[in-house]
């Protein structure tokens, strides 16, 4: 039954694939600025979590744990909007790239496209919207003008059809448009007046009307009862969330998890109603079943299901949090939510992720079932905007990520032998000491240190094959994969400890996998 409540229609099509695919391995609309960030030519978008469909966009269909770039030229992307199985980007100059699965290509393709590709017949757009299930796109103009694409059951495209549709439709919205956000089944628009429309699926009251149409709900849209002047809005599975001027936040739809942090235990509203105690609030961000907000102190709240640790208290999770609790976090500057956790940015460009972690979401090469308080992404800097999809995360961030010492056996640290950078030195095992020369980066497939490459000596794949360091050079003696079992691997083996020797000094190799000590990592 809880199941059936949680995820309804979506559930029978889609549940079981979905959550077989995170418990085994693993960015609705993203929240984002009311005006997409700057390009900085400076940065690249690096993306990481679940990738089944080619989410991430790397090129590969492999879920990753650490963050890695997307493909192509990504300084000038602005906005990402991601889903279950695709992710949408808003480049600075109004185009939108798209790739993952067909149904959000916008294209007309019929298979999973594993690097950004653009939607035609789209004017420039100012702000992009995907519903977390992967279903449907929403696209603002710099016109104020709404465009839509992908299913349409529901209506939620807007165009007062209920076809579905390959490529952009112009949705019948009057008004001017500024920002959308996008349901499981249904659609939300905010107007320069600060009005809120909706439209599709009705059957948690997710259009706040005052009319409970249920699943036949609407193909134009209605008007949505919350007070005036509202500036930002959010959209989870079946309920939706709007921040006004004045730094309240009022929602309305379901609420069978404390969504719409009232307080209540009623399983709807079909009109807004506030939120208690968040006060001077300046951002939302809603998913799936939570809600996270940020305040002008620089604080975040954070209210609804917490079955995977996504609120960040540390508390029970089989409890929802029906009012926001506040979280011990300062200098917070942006937020976001996937299905099943929370991300945020620091003032330093740091990130943080909590909730569901089956996949690597949490950037940090770890996939244990969940983290239930905020965790560092060390391997990013400069961080300056990040977006969350379902269980897929993008960040705008320096070039290089952040050095970080990789340990295995016995504690001891991966080591260049004496801090020497020349070609062909010895990598090792040593004492943890915090030197340059105990401090990695993984970049795309690499591993660097010194400005040189992690290398198989020769390239040779054979059992004890020493592991050295050397000039960058993009061949596959330097391609390494992290594995969520803790092995990193190149040319068909796993890097190694000599012997599975603590001592300090003993070299690194490579040799056939087995699953012993010496080949566990964790970086």
């Amino acid at each position: 039954m809880k199941s059936e409540i949680m995820f309804g229609r979506w559930a029978r099509r889609r549940l079981a694939v979905v959550f077989a695919g995170l418990c085994s391995l693993v960015i609705s609309a993203v929240a984002v600025p009311a005006a997409p960030a700057a390009a900085d030519a400076t940065r690249i978008l690096y993306g990481w979590g679940y990738n089944a469909s080619g989410q991430v966009g790397d090129g590969t269909v492999v879920s990753g744990t650490h963050p890695v770039p997307v493909a192509g030229s990504t300084s000038d992307i602005t906005q990402v909007a991601g889903s279950f199985d695709g992710s949408v980007a808003l480049r600075a100059d109004g185009t939108v790239w798209t790739w993952g699965a067909p149904a959000i290509l916008g294209d007309g393709s019929v298979n999973n496209r594993l690097i950004p590709g653009k939607v035609l017949g789209l004017p420039p757009i100012k702000h992009i919207s995907v519903s977390s299930f992967g279903l449907h796109v929403l696209a603002v103009g710099v016109d104020g003008s709404l465009w839509a694409w992908g299913l349409n059951s529901s209506g939620e495209l807007g165009d007062g059809t209920k076809t579905d549709r390959q490529t952009p439709v112009k949705a019948a919205i009057s008004g001017t448009i500024v920002q959308a956000a996008a349901m499981a089944e249904a659609s939300m628009a905010l107007t320069s007046t600060g009005e809120v429309w909706a439209w599709g699926d009705n059957q948690s009251g997710q259009l706040g009307n005052a009319d409970y149409t249920g699943p036949a709900g609407s193909a134009t849209p209605v008007r949505v009862i919350v007070p005036d002047g509202i500036v930002q809005i959010e959209a989870g599975r079946r309920f939706g969330v709007a921040l006004r001027s004045d730094g309240s936040v009022w929602t309305w739809g379901d609420n069978h998890f404390g969504e719409l942090g009232d307080g209540s235990t009623v399983d709807k509203r079909l009109v807004g109603t506030r939120v208690v105690n968040a006060t001077g609030i300046t951002r939302i961000a809603a998913r799936f079943l939570h809600v996270v907000a940020l305040a002008e102190d620089g604080t975040m709240w954070a209210w609804g299901s917490n079955e995977w640790g996504q609120i960040g208290d540390g508390g029970p999770h089989e409890v929802p949090r029906r009012t926001p609790v506040h979280l011990g976090l300062q200098g917070i500057t942006q937020i976001d939510a996937t299905a099943a956790g929370s991300v945020a940015v620091d003032t330093g460009g740091h990130l943080l992720y909590w909730g569901l972690n089956g996949s690597g979401q949490s950037g940090t090469g770890r996939t244990d079932g969940f983290l239930d308080q905020p965790t560092p992404i060390n391997r990013l800097s400069g961080v300056v905007h990040v977006n969350a999809g379902f269980s897929t995360l993008f960040a705008m961030a320096d070039p290089i990520g952040v050095a970080w010492p990789i340990t295995g056996y016995a504690g001891k640290c991966m080591d260049i032998s004496g801090a020497n950078p020349a070609d062909g030195t010895q990598v090792q095992t040593w004492t943890c000491n915090g030197t340059n020369a105990q401090q990695w980066t993984i970049s795309g497939s690499t591993i660097q240190a010194l400005g040189k490459c992690l290398d198989v000596n020769g390239a040779n794949p054979a059992n004890g094959t020493k592991v050295q360091l050397w000039t960058c050079n993009g061949t596959t003696a330097q391609q390494w994969t992290i594995n969520a079992d803790g092995t990193i691997r190149a040319l068909g083996k796993c890097l190694d400890v000599t012997g599975a020797s603590s001592n300090d000094g003993t070299p690194l190799i490579i040799w056939d996998c087995h699953g012993g000590p010496g080949q566990h990592w964790n970086t």
